[in-house]
Formats: C-alpha cells, structure tokens, sequence
C-alpha cells in the first residue's frame, strides 16, 4: 500500500499518454490506496501529474469533479492536437514550398532526334529580364461594330 501511495504522489502524465490513459491510471491508483477517497483528493493527483501542455488549461477551466476534469481535459487535448495537426502540415507545406524554390532556374538542354527527320528542338536558359507584360495599358476598340437590337 505504501508503494501505492508513493506512485500516486509522484506518477505524471507521459508524453504518449493520453488523458484518458492518465486518468485511469490515477483512479486505479486512487481506489488501492484508499476506496473511500473523497472525490477532491482524486482531483488533486490528476491536477499534479498532469503533462504541463494541457495543465494551464485545465486549471483554467476549474473544474470540480473528477468527471468534469475528464471532459475538459480530453476537449483540451483534442484542441491541441488539431493545432498541432494544423502546425505539421503548415510546416509540411513550408518544407515543400521551400524545396521547390530552391530548384535553380535553368531548363535543361535537350535535343529530341527521330529516324524521321524531324527537326531538332532545344529548350535556352529564359533570360533574367524582369517581366514585362504585352498588353498595353489603354484599351484599344478595333473593327467593333455596334449592334442594336430591335425588340420582338
């Protein structure tokens, strides 16, 4: 029984771990050390060893019971897990984003020869001039004919 208490006292919540995992680990643990434990006991052991990411939130939220800290605390990690979700494939995105930037900007030199005798086609390197685009910025009105419609 001593064992059990000190495993209550110092048992937190591992990374990997689930708050459902946690949670039963500590009711398990509170119902060997003591069947009768007042509710706000439990309470504490799951407050204490519970991971620092979800704690603060938790805390937050007051919660009363033991059933309560359960709701709140598997919204909360399912919250963060959605961020965190969000955050790997915002990073993904990044990761190839960046990889295609970095490609270098040449196109390759390639030569396509047939037994017909089609003509060679060769791809250059595209210039560095800066863009510029071909279209004027006046609309011009060429050979338009204005139609007009009688009503039927």
């Amino acid at each position: 029984e001593h064992e059990n208490i000190l495993q209550l006292k110092w048992y937190k919540q591992t990374i990997n771990q689930s708050i459902t995992q946690y949670y039963g680990t500590i009711m398990e643990l509170c119902k060997k050390v003591d069947a009768a434990m007042p509710d706000s006991l439990k309470l504490q052991y799951l407050m204490t060893g519970i991971k620092d990411s979800l704690k603060l939130h938790v805390a937050l939220q007051d919660p009363k019971t033991t059933d309560v800290f359960l709701l709140i605390a598997r919204k909360v990690e399912d919250t963060l897990s959605l961020t965190t979700s969000t955050n790997e494939i915002h990073q993904a995105h990044l990761t190839i984003n960046a990889v295609a930037q970095s490609k270098p900007l040449t196109r390759p030199f390639i030569q396509q020869q047939s037994f017909r005798n089609f003509p060679q086609h060769t791809f250059q390197q595209p210039s560095r001039q800066p863009f510029r685009p071909n279209y004027s910025h006046t609309p011009r009105i060429e050979n338009q004919q204005t139609r007009h419609y009688a009503p039927s």
